[in-house]
């Protein structure tokens, strides 16, 4: 009988703990990262693309919708970077790029350099890409805590907790940033995409123009006339690409004004890009080199 119990009892809590398991999705690496740092081993965090793959190209998997279904709750990005999550079955759906202060994102311009976008009510032609900058991503920390918080309770601590040892790290990480690349404050350069303008833009490095605007928008030779043009007279030093879209367009532009032409990489989850920090210092290192 005392051994029936104990089997019993043991089934019952294995039962409760499978019921109580929390997991979390996010659409791409970086979300992953930054999750990682806040749940800690509260939850699992899995990211549904895969390192080398563009959210802007993506399309659904059934492994994807398995995912979704089965998660306590989904973190995208928001218009403009993964639209079709809005199609996974999920319950509980957060964009991040709500969550971020809406006076500090940035609009995109005509020719793609960023401009400020304060108090945007509506995401259209905002540019998704605030992960790249740290110092928004602690701003998101609070919102997100909360988001978390109400989906699981239990874990409110332990949410609150890690969010306060990440602010930190963030602040530390702001300012190592600020120092490796203080030597090229005032450098311009031209984007393939733009994809990489909070972090520039945070660190003194002026974007002064962009080659497409939208994943596919090839540019016509008239259009690579004025990029060529606009490089040589701001006196950019170089062009940034990204691994995860093609960079022909880029190329036909860095060659016709005669300046390299550097991948960076937003998304990370190669070697050596596995975290939120390892992927902000692995760019770093590049701009500093390339800019200096």
């Amino acid at each position: 009988m005392r051994v029936t119990l104990s089997v019993v009892l043991s089934t019952l809590l294995v039962a409760i703990a499978g019921a109580q398991q929390v997991s979390y999705v996010t659409t791409i690496q970086p979300f992953r990262f930054i999750l990682e740092e806040v749940v800690g081993e509260r939850a699992q965090v899995r990211a549904l693309l895969p390192p080398g793959a563009s959210p802007h190209t993506h399309h659904l998997r059934p492994s994807d919708i398995r995912a979704a279904q089965e998660a306590t709750a989904l973190f995208s990005g928001g218009p403009g970077l993964d639209d079709w999550a809005d199609e996974l079955p999920c319950a509980r759906k957060f964009s991040l790029l709500a969550l971020v202060p809406q006076d500090s994102l940035l609009r995109l311009g005509t020719h793609g350099s960023p401009q400020p976008a304060p108090h945007a009510h509506s995401h259209t032609g905002v540019d998704p890409h605030f992960w790249t900058d740290p110092v928004l991503v602690r701003a998101m920390l609070p919102a997100l805590v909360d988001s978390l918080c109400r989906v699981d309770r239990a874990g409110s601590a332990v949410y609150r907790r890690n969010a306060s040892m990440f602010t930190r790290q963030l602040d530390s990480l702001t300012t190592a940033l600020a120092a490796a690349l203080s030597k090229v404050r005032g450098a311009r350069v031209i984007l393939a995409h733009p994809f990489f303008n909070y972090f520039l833009r945070r660190f003194g490095i002026e974007v002064v123009g962009t080659v497409e605007l939208a994943a596919g928008s090839e540019p016509s030779a008239r259009d690579i006339q004025r990029l060529r043009l606009l490089a040589q007279t701001t006196g950019a030093k170089a062009i940034f690409t990204h691994p995860q879209l093609p960079d022909h367009p880029a190329r036909a532009v860095a060659e016709a004004a005669g300046i390299p032409i550097v991948q960076l990489d937003p998304l990370g989850g190669a070697e050596g890009r596995t975290s939120y920090a390892q992927l902000l210092w692995y760019n770093a290192r590049i701009l500093a080199r390339v800019l200096r």
